[in-house]
């Protein structure tokens, strides 16, 4: 089953509510966004931590 959260781009991600989806779902996760008029996608991802590091990562290198 999947589960999407979808953020506008002015507005991050709460954590709480992503590993509330993340624990709700045992098949694994993954996010997606757009950079330089491209869709990059990240997965998967099986642990929460491993999750929650990387989309910091990557929110911090796609803000304007």
């Amino acid at each position: 089953m999947c589960l999407i959260i979808a953020i506008s781009q002015d507005k991050s991600l709460d954590k709480k509510i992503a590993n509330t989806g993340f624990q709700n779902n045992p098949d694994g996760a993954g996010y997606m966004f757009v950079k330089d008029n491209k869709l990059v996608i990240r997965k998967p991802f099986f642990k929460f931590k491993q999750f929650w590091r990387a989309y910091l990562k990557d929110s911090s290198n796609t803000k304007s």
